[in-house]
């Protein structure tokens, strides 16, 4: 994570628990348009991506 930070990425923290096990996704977001999720199924859509980035970011302790 640190190496991640420095290289310029905003990362977040999330406290264990808030996030339900249907949203434990590995996800990226891009200017709040484009999503990118490791592993899509077969209702994966880009608006729950968003609900779930949202949702971490409401909840993430940010460094900068």
């Amino acid at each position: 994570m640190e190496r991640r930070r420095e290289a310029g990425v905003r990362v977040g923290l999330l406290p264990l628990g808030v996030v339900g096990a249907q949203f434990h996704v590995n996800l990226t977001l891009w200017d709040g348009s484009s999503c990118w999720e490791a592993r899509m199924t077969a209702h994966g859509e880009i608006d729950r991506l968003t609900r779930v980035f949202d949702l971490c970011a409401s909840a993430a302790t940010l460094r900068d």
